[in-house]
């Protein structure tokens, strides 16, 4: 029995890490360039149906999730801030790190439309005391700035 999870999760791991390879030639250079793909399961919050994306969409292993940009569109309402921080967090396997106690309850912006989630956090906290105040290549950290 150990031996078939052992297996099972060999084999899952190798498919989300090297995915499916397409080669597609870059105009400019000439040179072939290698884009990975893989095909995930996401649940929806609103509804309960399955949704097909790609892994470039969550989370890719070799650069940071900061700037990729979802296939799915956001479409998510003004609402708090942690609610719409989870959202996110869930859409691109992307951390926000930040104190629930004291942003959590802030009212934000809707988020609409195809971005990385950096743009999709400026956009819900624009115009709030809330501010971007560390990135790096996995996480962004979010802090209420006293004026």
């Amino acid at each position: 029995m150990k031996r078939v999870n052992l297996f099972i999760l060999l084999v899952a791991g190798t498919l989300l890490f090297f995915g499916c390879k397409d080669k597609t030639k870059n105009e400019a250079s000439g040179n072939a360039e290698t884009k990975s793909t893989v095909t995930v399961g996401l649940r929806s919050a609103n509804t309960d149906t399955l949704r097909a994306t790609s892994i470039d969409s969550l989370r890719h292993p070799c650069r940071g999730c900061l700037d990729t940009i979802t296939e799915i569109p956001y479409d998510i309402p003004a609402q708090r801030f942690d609610e719409t921080a989870q959202a996110l967090a869930h859409a691109t396997g992307c951390f926000i790190e930040t104190d629930l106690a004291k942003t959590g309850s802030v009212k934000v912006n809707a988020v609409k439309g195809k971005m990385s989630i950096r743009d999709a956090i400026r956009v819900a906290i624009k115009g709030t005391k809330l501010q971007i105040t560390e990135e790096k290549p996995d996480r962004l950290k979010v802090e209420i700035v006293e004026e």
